[in-house]
């Protein structure tokens, strides 16, 4: 079954902004998103102090760079939610959808 895309205004504006060869890479991954919601290489977002994380949420790592998102599964959509170097919590912190 294949999920819909969507784009928080945050995660649309970063991407033309991401380096080249990460640009490709986020493309892509963001791509088989659509097939697959959960690789196996993505990591569930676990609750933190000052954040609360719904369980729905999971993260990409490549290298620094992190792409974090949403699956709704009644709509069938994959919300991408921020794309970002991560430098420590606040890459997590204040996540909007």
């Amino acid at each position: 079954m294949r999920y819909r895309l969507s784009y928080t205004e945050e995660a649309r504006r970063a991407i033309p902004d991401l380096p080249g060869n990460y640009r490709q890479r986020i493309r892509h991954e963001i791509a088989a998103l659509a097939n697959n919601p959960r690789p196996a290489h993505a990591e569930r977002l676990r609750e933190t102090p000052g954040c609360s994380n719904p369980p729905d949420r999971y993260k990409i790592t490549l290298d620094r760079w992190r792409l974090i998102y949403r699956v709704i599964e009644d709509e069938q959509t994959v919300r991408i939610i921020r794309i970002r170097i991560k430098h420590g919590p606040e890459a997590y912190e204040g996540l909007e959808d």
